[in-house]
């Protein structure tokens, strides 16, 4: 399955994408990182700012897609 975690920088987000990967899930995580969170070749990084207006959350998705 392909789950989207938003926050995968957090202490909660960390776990849960780790959690997710070792079931063997696809994962695509959120952070304002530059650097890729996970070496793991089921796990793609979206950069998301979701403080922004909805629009311009749209058009940031829409740029890393």
């Amino acid at each position: 399955m392909k789950i989207l975690v938003i926050g995968a920088s957090g202490r909660v987000g960390t776990d849960l994408v780790k959690q997710l990967l070792a079931d063997n899930h696809q994962v695509i995580g959120t952070t304002r990182q530059d650097k890729k969170l996970f070496d793991d070749e089921k796990y793609s990084q979206l950069d998301l700012d979701i403080t922004a207006e909805k629009e311009d959350i749209q058009t940031q998705i829409d740029q890393n897609i």
